[in-house]
């Protein structure tokens, strides 16, 4: 099997009370089954951007979200070089312009995975 082409890096707004858990498990599995922002979310999936601003944006206007976490976001940059690339694909529930941008992995995302913790300023 032809190995895929991945974007070298990803993104991945979450809220900062749940980045502790993060940093220690990784992103997704059964943690965040229990802690899904949005109702069309597939269990297993975790769902990145190429795209900083797209990822926050789906951060601040997440169904579940809790209205202190929408001023609390950080985003974690992921390095693609680190996903299993046949475990990624489109996000299924994007359409339009951002569609090229938004992608969910099968998988869980490793905190080896993290090549940084950005604030909204930084």
């Amino acid at each position: 099997m032809e190995k895929r082409s991945l974007p070298q890096e990803f993104y991945h707004a979450t809220y900062r009370r749940l980045l502790d858990s993060i940093l220690k498990h990784g992103l997704g599995g059964i943690f965040a089954q229990s802690n899904r922002m949005w109702y069309a979310s597939r269990d297993n999936m975790v769902y990145l951007s190429t795209k900083r601003e797209i990822a926050i944006n789906f951060a601040i206007s997440a169904d579940n979200a809790r209205y202190d976490d929408r001023k609390n976001i950080v985003v974690l940059k992921v390095d693609g070089s680190r996903l299993d690339p046949n475990l990624l694909d489109p996000d299924d529930n994007v359409f339009g312009d951002n569609y090229l941008y938004s992608w969910q992995y099968n998988g869980i995302v490793l905190p080896e995975a993290f090549l940084d913790v950005l604030s909204l300023d930084s």
